[in-house]
Parts: C-alpha cells; structure tokens; sequence
C-alpha cells in the first residue's frame, strides 16, 4: 500500500525512448504522467518496434490512466497515433487523457472521466477563457457558481 514515485530524466528518455515504457511495465504502474514530448519521442523513436518490445515482455495493460500534461492545444493526432501504436502493449486507448494548465493541480487529474465518483472542483472563469485552469476555493471572486457548467471548445472565427 501507498504511493511510489518513479522519475525518470527528460534526458534519459531523449536517449531510451523505451525506458519509460519499460518502468511503467516493470512497476505495473496503473497511474502515470508524461508530455507530449514524451509521447512523440516514444511515438517516433519506437513506431517500428513494437514487436521487438513485445518479445523483451513489456505490457502496458496495467496502465489505468495516462495523463499528458499540457499547456497548449490538444495533440490529438499524436495522442490517437501514441494509443493505437502502444495498444499491440496493452494499452487501453481509454487510459490516455490530456490535462491542460494542470501542472500545479497534477493529483486532480488521476480520477478518470468513467471514474463513478464526480468530483467539484472550483476554477477561476477569467483563467478557464484564457485557456488555463486556475483552481479557486468556492466562493472566490469569478469563480464558477455551484451548478454552472462549463463546456470548454476551441473557438473558430469566420475571418481569423
């Protein structure tokens, strides 16, 4: 019982793109981080083998979440290319969510959408329509009333 860390060095991955991959299926790691820097490295570097990866006994189904943590728009190109090619590891494609402005708040993204229990949170509204996530205690000047919500959308205009 309790809460290990493993932290692995941006630098270290950079020369073993595996190596991540390789802890999260040694440790049987059910809830892990990355960036999308990461997910690139490990998209790019290990696209070809897969099944090399697969006879070395590397396993991703024990993954429950893997949150990217992120600052800018949505990748969901890579995202999608990172969970189809790691799926042949185990990967469930469900498992694989990004976090936007979340880097100070990182633990409140280990409850998953299908998880049963919701929880409130609170966000300051000026943050949320600059893009970011800025938790507030309830109550807090523009923050988001009880029973408000919030649908966050990439806004499109007609002439730029």
């Amino acid at each position: 019982s309790g809460h290990h860390s493993i932290l692995i060095p941006p630098s270290e991955v950079e020369i073993n793109p595996a190596l991540w991959l390789s802890a999260v299926s040694q440790y049987k790691v059910r809830d892990t981080f990355c960036s999308y820097g990461v997910m690139e490295l490990c998209t790019k570097g290990l696209g070809s083998s897969v099944n090399q990866l697969k006879s070395k006994g590397i396993n991703l189904a024990c993954v429950r979440t893997c949150v990217v943590v992120a600052e800018e728009r949505p990748r969901i190109n890579l995202s999608n290319s990172f969970s189809k090619l790691f799926s042949a590891l185990g990967l469930s494609p469900r498992a694989v969510s990004t976090s936007f402005g979340c880097r100070v708040n990182i633990a409140i993204c280990l409850q998953g959408a299908s998880s049963p229990e919701p929880s409130t949170v609170y966000v300051d509204l000026r943050a949320l329509r600059n893009d970011r996530v800025s938790l507030v205690e309830r109550g807090s000047p523009h923050s988001l009333l009880d029973g408000v919500r919030q649908t966050a959308a990439r806004r499109q205009s007609d002439n730029g």
